[in-house]
Formats: C-alpha cells, structure tokens, sequence
C-alpha cells in the first residue's frame, strides 16, 4: 500500500516536501532502495502521461529503508513542479495533477507507485 503522508498540495514553480508511507502485506521483508528519499513524477491524471517533476541534481547514496511484514515506513519525498512539456510552459499549472513515484525494491527491481492525487496551487507571492 502506498499512500503521501499530510496535505498533498505543492506550489507551482516550486520544490515541496512530504513523506510517502509505503506497507508491507507481503510475506517477507523489503528494503526501499533510496538517496536518502524518493522524488516524485508529476502526471497528467487523464492521459497518464508523465508532464513534470524535479529537475536539479541529487546526491546518491545508497540508504535502504527495511519494511517488515505488516509493517510500513514513511520516506522523505521530494516534489518538483517543474514542467518538461512545452505546452504546459516552465511550470506545471494550478490544478489537479497525480504523482507517481519510482522505487526500487532491494532485489527485486524497479517498480513506480500508483498514480496519486495532489493539487497544485499558484505561488503564494
């Protein structure tokens, strides 16, 4: 199960914060592979297409996050609204947008989450 922890809500042309709690209803352990936290796509909602995110450099260390059986863990995550679609200009608009978030189970391999619902809202300036 994943879900964002507190008020999904992002300012547009902006980098935000949260947290992703993920849960474990498997039969083993996992270990989230991470740099220290996750950085979320922004998505379109309808098309599915993935429109925007952080864009800027990260430092990659390699820190795991265990999630025993029944258990669950919360995960900075990291939220750029950037935009990489031209249409939508340097930004991604005021609206309503989903995150996908990929992560990489130890052993395992890469996965993305379901898309989840955030707003977007214009600058607070």
């Amino acid at each position: 199960d994943v879900e964002i922890d507190g008020e999904p809500t992002f300012i547009s042309g902006r980098t935000g914060s949260s947290s992703l709690r993920l849960s474990n209803r498997g039969s083993a352990e996992v270990a989230i592979e991470t740099n220290g936290g996750l950085t979320a796509q922004i998505v379109d909602p309808v098309t599915g297409e993935v429109v925007g995110g952080f864009a800027g450099a990260q430092t990659a260390p390699l820190i795991t996050f265990p999630i025993p059986v029944g258990g669950s863990v919360a995960i900075p995550l990291l939220v750029g609204t950037t935009s990489w679609v031209r249409e939508l200009g340097y930004a991604i608009p005021p609206g309503q947008w989903s995150i996908q978030v990929p992560i990489e189970i130890e052993g395992r391999g890469r996965f993305r989450t379901p898309q989840l619902a955030i707003s977007v809202v214009a600058t607070d300036a």
